[in-house]
């Protein structure tokens, strides 16, 4: 089996990228229709208040998963050989349809999740695994 070679600052990277991702897939992207399918009131201020207070531990939390995914992700991409941008965000698709899709979609099943509330979410780690890939093979190569 191939070795996998890690580069932390990518990893890093992955991580800051995917931040900023969240950042504009749930703000100007799909905000409104992600708020309005979870039942939030963007103009409920007491509500908005609450939901700022428990930010700063979620986003320290998404942080360090992002970490986890793209450290993961290094080595697919060292096992699977990637060493080009296409390569490594087809790695990145494979295991987001491999893992993330089934986990995600089950759970959204059983819980009477929306389909385009599940399609959100679960787009999000699509394009998030994607440019993961992309940038830990063409880094590491």
């Amino acid at each position: 089996m191939p070795v996998a070679t890690v580069n932390y600052a990518a990893i890093i990277v992955c991580g800051i990228i995917n931040m900023a991702l969240g950042f504009l897939w749930y703000g100007p992207i799909f905000g409104k229709q992600w708020s309005k399918m979870m039942g939030i009131d963007m103009s409920d201020k007491h509500k908005m208040k609450e939901m700022q207070k428990k930010a700063g531990p979620a986003y320290i939390v998404m942080f360090i998963c992002s970490l986890v995914m793209a450290y993961i992700l290094s080595h697919f991409i060292g096992y699977a050989m990637a060493k080009t941008a296409i390569d490594g965000a087809a790695t990145g698709f494979w295991a987001w349809l491999g893992f993330i899709l089934p986990a995600t979609l089950g759970n959204a099943m059983f819980t009477g999740k929306k389909l385009q509330l599940w399609m959100i979410d679960c787009g999000y780690y699509l394009v998030s695994l994607l440019i993961f890939g992309a940038i830990l093979a063409v880094w590491v190569a």
